[in-house]
């Protein structure tokens, strides 16, 4: 499997039959919002692809720089078909390979189990993202209305983990981009 960059044409594609289909509609940002932010270098999208074609998708939001220290997953999903065969804990791996060398980390947003709806469904998101190599902070978030506990994968070659504070401030510049 591999990853590679989606342009702003392929990710349109992907928007109707995938992310509609993966996402509630309450949590999708409308593509007249999103196009916008892919234009200006603030989203990226990659797909997972492997020999049978696209596998997964994820979607990030950064600052917009060259070389950005922080980006959010926004959305990430597995085709539905293939779920539950290790895709998404080959396509973290394949996250934590990009970060290599590249000084960057990528914040997760997972439901607080404690207020989620489903807590058994919030928990097993919580561990799969912990062994795919993120870890916990002590950073939480409420967007509209729903609590999240947040995550963070950073590469192997990391000299420190970011502080909490640090982490902090950077997901609240990254939410007001969006």
């Amino acid at each position: 499997m591999y990853l590679r960059t989606l342009n702003i044409e392929e990710m349109g594609s992907l928007y109707t039959p995938c992310l509609k289909r993966d996402f509630p509609p309450d949590e999708l940002m409308p593509w007249k919002l999103m196009e916008p932010l892919i234009r200006k270098g603030f989203q990226h999208s990659v797909g997972f692809f492997d020999s049978e074609g696209l596998a997964a998708y994820a979607l990030f939001i950064t600052d917009g720089g060259d070389s950005p220290r922080t980006a959010l997953l926004n959305y990430f999903a597995v085709e539905p078909q293939r779920r539950g065969s290790g895709i998404g804990t080959e396509c973290l791996r394949l996250m934590r390979e990009a970060l290599r060398g590249r000084g960057c980390r990528i914040i997760f947003e997972v439901e607080d189990p404690e207020a989620a709806p489903d807590p058994d469904y919030a928990r097993r998101r919580i561990d799969f993202y912990k062994r795919g190599g993120a870890r916990s902070t002590g950073v939480g978030s409420t967007l509209f209305g729903v609590e999240y506990l947040i995550m963070v994968l950073e590469s192997e070659d990391t000299e420190a983990a970011i502080a909490d504070r640090e982490l902090a401030a950077e997901l609240d510049a990254l939410y007001h981009i969006t």
